[in-house]
C-alpha cells in the first residue's frame, strides 16, 4: 500500500538536534560568547513595592492608586531588564526633573505609566530629562559645575 502521508522530516542534521540552550530574549543559541542584552535583575521585588517607591520618591508626580495588570507586567519587565537598583535610580532621576513635573511649555506632566515604557525608562535613567543649569553672565555653561557651589556664588541661572 502507498502511504498518503509523507514524513515531514526526512533527515535530521546533527546541529538541529543540539542540546544547546536557546536564548528567548534575542532568538539566538546561547554559547560561550553570547552576552546578555542588559544587566538582568533577579531581585524578586513585588510590583506593589515599586508603586510604593514611586509614590514616596516622585512626590511631584501624580500618585499611583491602583496596580493594574498592565502596570504589574511593565514593572516586572523593567526589573528583569535593568534590575531593581536601576528602577530606583530612574525614579530618583524622575523626581528631580522639573520638566517631568510639569514645568514645561505645555504643562505636560509625566506619570507612572509613561515612565515605565521601555524607551522612556531608559531616557530618564540616562538623565535626558535632568534639569540643566543656565549659562552664567560671562556666557560659560554651568552644567558641569556643582549646583550647590553655583548657588552659593550667586551664579546659578543668572544672565
Amino acid at each position: 500500500t502507498v502511504s498518503l502521508v509523507e514524513p515531514l522530516v526526512t533527515s535530521l542534521d546533527e546541529t538541529e538536534l543540539s542540546a544547546e540552550p536557546f536564548n528567548k530574549l534575542n532568538n539566538t543559541k546561547q554559547n560561550n560568547i553570547s552576552l546578555p542584552i542588559s544587566p538582568v535583575g533577579d531581585d524578586p521585588v513585588p510590583p506593589s513595592q515599586i508603586i510604593d517607591d514611586f509614590n514616596r520618591i516622585c512626590v511631584s508626580l501624580n500618585p499611583v492608586k491602583l496596580i493594574t495588570e498592565k502596570r504589574r507586567s511593565a514593572i516586572k519587565a523593567r526589573i528583569r531588564e535593568h534590575g531593581h537598583d536601576q528602577v530606583l535610580q530612574m525614579l530618583e532621576n524622575a523626581s528631580k526633573s522639573k520638566f517631568l513635573a510639569g514645568q514645561n511649555e505645555r504643562g505636560w506632566t509625566a506619570d507612572f505609566d509613561w515612565l515605565m515604557k521601555p524607551t522612556n525608562f531608559v531616557k530618564v535613567l540616562e538623565g535626558k530629562y535632568a534639569d540643566k543649569l543656565k549659562p552664567t553672565l560671562n556666557g560659560k555653561d554651568d552644567r558641569s559645575r556643582d549646583p550647590k557651589v553655583a548657588i552659593a556664588q550667586g551664579s546659578y541661572g543668572s544672565y
